[in-house]
Formats: structure tokens, C-alpha cells, sequence
């Protein structure tokens, strides 16, 4: 897990991360289930307030904040705001064609 706290600034352009094999969700978020997967996890609070759980430590997320789930983390969050979450789901293998050139 990696978390930056109150990212300042906007989205834009993040269409072009379609072509690197990767795959993105904006929606107003709901508490969700513990799960997890082999994709990397980016949560990018655009605002409202979310209390996440990874791996059992929790992270208090507000507006602007920026956190990333490793592959294979266990994770859920409940929202304690309602508000716009980016989620960003990354293959694994977009790493491996990047250094490879």
C-alpha cells in the first residue's frame, strides 16, 4: 500500500492510460466486500470521504487523497462521505512491456 495525501490539481488526460493496458472506473462509491486480485489498485478520491482497509490497517481517505493496493492486498472501504471515486486497475503486465522498451 501507498498512499499520498491531498493531491492537488486535476485529471485530465487520464484517457490515454486506455492504452497501456489499463483499466479505469469513476463512479460515486458505495462499501464494498473485502476482496483481492493480481491487478494494482490506485483510489483517487475526487471528494467525500472513504475509510479503507488494506491488509487490516485501516486509511482514512479524504478529498484529493491518492492510494495505491498492491497486487494480492486484501482491501475494502466503507464510505464515511458520499462523493467521486477514480479507480485505477492495473494489469501487472503493463510493467513487464514498459521495461522490456
Amino acid at each position: 500500500m501507498f498512499r499520498i495525501a491531498g493531491i492537488a490539481g486535476n485529471i485530465e488526460g487520464v484517457g490515454i492510460l486506455l492504452n497501456l493496458g489499463m483499466k479505469l472506473s469513476l463512479d460515486v462509491p458505495t462499501s464494498t466486500n473485502i476482496t483481492f486480485h493480481p491487478d494494482y489498485e490506485l483510489l483517487y478520491l475526487l471528494d467525500g470521504g472513504l475509510d479503507v482497509l488494506v491488509n487490516g490497517r485501516e486509511v482514512l481517505m479524504k478529498k484529493a487523497d491518492l492510494l495505491m493496493i498492491n497486487t494480492g492486498e486484501s482491501h475494502n472501504y466503507t464510505v464515511s462521505a458520499a462523493g467521486t471515486l477514480l479507480t485505477v486497475y492495473i494489469d501487472t503486465g503493463v510493467f513487464d512491456d514498459l521495461l522490456r522498451g
